[in-house]
């Protein structure tokens, strides 16, 4: 069946994913991982059909392989995004510039929430945020044409965080060092490597990342938030460069990221947001 015409009954469609060019219509489809294995999912063969298929379920497009051809490798995972930013209303009246900033990269995405108070000191509060997701982007691109950071596989999982962790640290603090604007920011960094998503969390912007539920596609569940870096209850962590501050005390405070690493397939949803996005919503 190439999708294109309606059942009069089928408790479960199943259908080869490439003649399948659109969504069915009329009916609620819900999309199979590609590759899944059905068979794992230990559920009762439909007589006639090429595959095991899902009990209640409106209509599942899933790939049908034969058995004696081998399957194709998954593809390489990408992040498709979009961003939008609102000041505060009080901070609009004063005049202070909106001090969000946001990279955005094919497998790699960020951003930095500037300091407003600099503004006192005569500083642009959104110099700094911008210039520094910049060369982070730069250097997450570099990085990435290199196929950095070289990680094997067959390491302990520890060994592995740490070689993860080295890399985005160094990777910001040669990014900070390029920079020359003066200010105060926070920062969050995520990148694909492989399967999984690398965070770097400095201050108390968030990342969330959902996941659709099994058979449920329009529920999701979380399955990672990062944890918000404070110096204390009222002051959170952040990257400076201002008249009195060193090289090194800056570095000390990108040494002090939050790292992880979580597993992410196609179908995640990352939501990256600042402080006053997790709080009023």
């Amino acid at each position: 069946n190439n999708g294109t015409k309606a059942l009069s009954y089928c408790p479960s469609l199943v259908i080869d994913r490439r003649c399948a060019t659109g969504g069915l219509p009329g009916c609620q489809t819900m999309v199979a991982e590609p590759y899944q294995d059905l068979t794992s999912l230990q559920v009762p063969m439909h007589r006639g059909a090429q595959s095991h298929v899902l009990p209640s379920c409106p209509s599942l497009v899933a790939p049908v392989y034969a058995p004696s051809k081998q399957r194709p490798q998954p593809a390489v995972l990408q992040i498709a995004s979009a961003f939008h930013s609102r000041q505060h209303p009080a901070k609009m009246s004063t005049g202070i510039p909106n001090a969000d900033a946001v990279l955005e990269g094919i497998d790699y995405v960020g951003i930095a929430d500037g300091v407003s108070g600099v503004h006192s000191l005569g500083l642009t509060p959104d110099a700094l945020p911008w210039e520094l997701l910049r060369y982070c982007g730069k250097g997450l691109f570099a990085a990435a044409a290199k196929g950095e950071p070289r990680v094997k596989k067959t390491e302990k999982h520890g060994k592995q965080m740490q070689q993860m962790s080295e890399w985005l640290i160094q990777l910001i603090q040669e990014a900070f060092d390029t920079t020359e604007e003066y200010g105060a920011t926070t920062l969050l960094l995520a990148a694909i490597k492989g399967s999984n998503l690398v965070t770097a969390c400095l201050g108390d912007s968030g990342i969330l990342i959902l996941r659709p539920v099994a058979f449920y596609p329009l529920q999701l569940q979380p399955i990672f938030k990062t944890e918000p870096g404070r110096f204390d209850a009222r002051r959170p962590v952040q990257i400076q460069r201002l008249h009195g501050c060193d090289v090194a005390s800056a570095h000390e405070v990108i040494s002090s990221a939050n790292i992880g690493a979580t597993p992410v397939r196609p179908g995640d949803i990352l939501i990256l947001g600042t402080d006053g996005s997790f709080d009023n919503l």
